[in-house]
């Protein structure tokens, strides 16, 4: 599959065998998410429906293994013991392990902070609203250690976009964005004009 030109936005097509496989049709509705740079997911609405109670990107990037089958076997085998079930990774397991989410739409925003409740109240987990109405969710550990990265680089006079301090931070765009976000809620930092960011001193 490629992208192309369809009047101002970039459109995909489906292959005809992968319609029919996974049982789209003309007008099903579905979500174009992204899960980290560079890679992105495809899913229905009505799939993220029944989902609610836990994050959409838990349902996106693991689901339970069953365990195979026994075949039947003679009295005097020995059993072969099935493989144990994969337990499916949990919202906070996830922002462990990446340290951000971007969130692109309020629904799925929502059900983000349903999953992730306890570890918001505890404190663990951040997130705020940016005024591109983008959601920004970063894990505690990794918002301080990406502010001691952020140090030096936005200590300067001159105001920084998140690609520029990515490039002096040696780090993902998308994860400083993250970060200046909640550290402009908290007042750490200010966007002296919109992309553009400098500590508070």
């Amino acid at each position: 599959m490629r992208f192309f030109k369809h009047g101002d936005s970039l459109a995909i097509v489906l292959p005809e065998p992968l319609r029919k496989n996974s049982g789209v049709q003309e007008n099903d509705e579905y979500e174009f998410l992204e899960v980290e740079q560079g890679a992105f997911v495809l899913i229905s609405k009505a799939k993220l429906a029944d989902q609610a109670k836990r994050s959409v990107f838990a349902s996106m990037c693991a689901k339970t293994v069953s365990p195979p089958s026994a075949a039947p076997v003679e009295q005097k085998q020995t059993p072969i013991p099935s493989k144990p079930a994969v337990k499916p990774v949990t919202p906070f397991e996830l922002i462990e392990r990446k340290g951000f989410f971007i969130v692109e739409n309020e629904a799925d925003a929502k059900n983000l902070s349903k999953a992730l409740e306890q570890e918001i109240k505890a404190g663990l987990v951040r997130g705020v609203r940016g005024f591109d109405k983008k959601f920004y969710v970063v894990s505690t550990l990794f918002l301080k250690a990406m502010s001691q990265k952020f140090g030096a680089a936005l200590s300067g006079k001159e105001p920084l976009t998140p690609a520029q301090l990515a490039q002096a931070a040696s780090c993902d765009e998308n994860a400083c964005n993250a970060v200046l976000q909640v550290l402009k809620e908290d007042g750490d930092v200010l966007e002296k004009k919109r992309g553009y960011f400098v500590a508070v001193k």
